[in-house]
């Protein structure tokens, strides 16, 4: 399985490859632990390194995951120093550390230790454990990674259904949204948002609305730190994510928008005909930095290519040839997963992506 880490001090994706990988990422000291796996050292996503044989936390034993349902969610984990070769002796663990307040449909981590959750709304039967005092529920929690304890979080927009990432500052970005079960003007619509989340003050601000709504979008962190905001649709089960055997075209949103987080700014929407092609599997589109030439490899439905991206428009990429055609299409519902692998002398640093299940190949 291949374990992404955002570097929220860059901006750009870090990759490490592992056949077995179950980590944690460790803010304060800068490295991902990894708890099994081929792979032990710990990980620095600044230099794009191990550190073998360097000390790294695992959690210890509460519960094993076979009996977790038995553990007390009050019950913290202890922790362990050990080197990387005891983590490969041991096999790792998990432990049970506590509730997450939210169900984590959306999660970003961010670098003070703060961790991002946010579910659907819970219409009839609201979540008990994000209850503010006035009886009115959240669907968005701060969950602490050190002291695993929750705080309830406003998010007026509806997020759920959204595409999120942390900016290089360290601020989160929730984008797009939903519609349904709204609570107006406690929840309201959520498809045209673009919501600021800042981790420290713990605070929510919007950015201009997009001109058009999207459920369902991708978000990318640009070589220029501008963001990529692609696809979606304008209303909720759009496509076949609904189960719809006869989706509705004209809800599709086969565009995409920048948004430069430096002035605030959104450009305006541009036609993406890859997602036209792809309708009406084209939802939650996979994207991905490619290096050496900063072009976007994307996977719309079933085609794979690669493109130069800007705020004013786009063109296939020469180098890449014709588009690769997958036997089926890997976008949502089908809902496989993607990741840039790391660089190697051993291919001449040549990049690859490596689609969980359906694709391993060279770009």
């Amino acid at each position: 399985m291949a374990l992404v880490i955002h570097d929220v001090s860059h901006g750009f994706l870090q990759a490490r490859n592992s056949p077995e990988a179950i980590g944690m990422y460790d803010y304060t000291a800068g490295h991902l632990n990894l708890m099994a796996g081929a792979e032990k050292a710990a990980f620095d996503p600044k230099t794009g390194r191990n550190v073998p044989d360097t000390p790294v936390l695992i959690d210890g034993t509460v519960q094993n995951s076979t009996s977790s349902a038995n553990a007390s969610p009050s019950t913290p984990a202890r922790r362990l120093a050990v080197t990387a070769a005891q983590a490969a002796a041991t096999g790792g663990s998990w432990a049970v550390v506590g509730n997450s307040g939210a169900i984590a449909i959306h999660f970003t981590a961010h670098t003070n230790g703060q961790a991002l959750i946010m579910q659907r709304p819970d219409g009839p039967n609201p979540n008990p454990y994000l209850q503010n005092a006035d009886g009115s529920h959240e669907i968005a929690a701060f969950f602490d990674m050190n002291t695993y304890s929750i705080i309830p979080f406003h998010i007026q927009q509806s997020p759920f259904c959204a595409g999120h990432l942390v900016l290089p500052n360290g601020n989160g970005l929730v984008v797009g949204g939903d519609n349904v079960d709204l609570v107006d003007p406690f929840l309201t619509n959520g498809f045209p948002s673009v919501r600021i989340i800042d981790p420290f003050g713990q605070t929510n601000t919007l950015a201009p609305n997009m001109p058009t709504g999207r459920w369902y979008p991708s978000l990318l962190t640009m070589p220029d730190a501008t963001i990529l905001i692609m696809g979606g649709v304008q209303a909720e089960g759009g496509g076949y994510a609904g189960g719809c055997n006869s989706p509705d075209a004209s809800i599709n949103n086969p565009t995409y928008i920048i948004y430069n987080p430096t002035t605030n700014a959104l450009s305006n929407d541009i036609q993406f005909q890859p997602l036209v092609t792809a309708w009406p599997i084209n939802l939650y589109p996979f994207l991905t930095i490619l290096p050496y030439s900063g072009s976007v490899f994307a996977i719309t439905g079933a085609a794979v290519a690669a493109f130069t991206i800007t705020a004013t428009g786009w063109t296939a990429d020469a180098a890449w040839g014709t588009p690769v055609r997958l036997p089926i299409p890997a976008l949502y519902p089908q809902t496989a997963a993607i990741n840039l692998l790391p660089l190697s002398a051993a291919n001449n640093w040549a990049p690859e992506a490596s689609q969980l299940l359906t694709l391993h190949q060279k770009i």
